[in-house]
């Protein structure tokens, strides 16, 4: 597993809060103190270069693979928001 999905599967999150990570992009992942993990626009894979040839400028910070979570939030249908080869699994 990733360093960051083992950082945010161990977070201990405060009542009343919310803890976010950034995953590139306009990617971000909260968890809430009940440990619900939502992942909001997680671009993390190269099928922007795939479908319309343009490369990736950062690495992802989480693999496909290990992205785990309770909610998946798309904004809008451009293909680095709503990643067609990121399934991301239930926490």
């Amino acid at each position: 597993m990733s360093k960051l999905s083992v950082e945010i599967s161990k977070a201990k999150v405060p009542d009343g809060s919310v803890r976010l990570w950034w995953l590139g992009q306009a990617g971000f992942a909260f968890k809430t103190a009940l440990n619900n993990v939502v992942y909001v626009d997680p671009y993390l894979s190269d099928a922007v270069e795939r479908l319309h040839g343009f490369k990736r400028l950062s690495l992802p910070p989480i693999s496909p693979e290990d992205a785990r979570a309770d909610l998946v939030v798309i904004s809008h249908e451009h293909t680095d928001h709503l990643d067609p080869d990121s399934p991301v699994t239930s926490a």
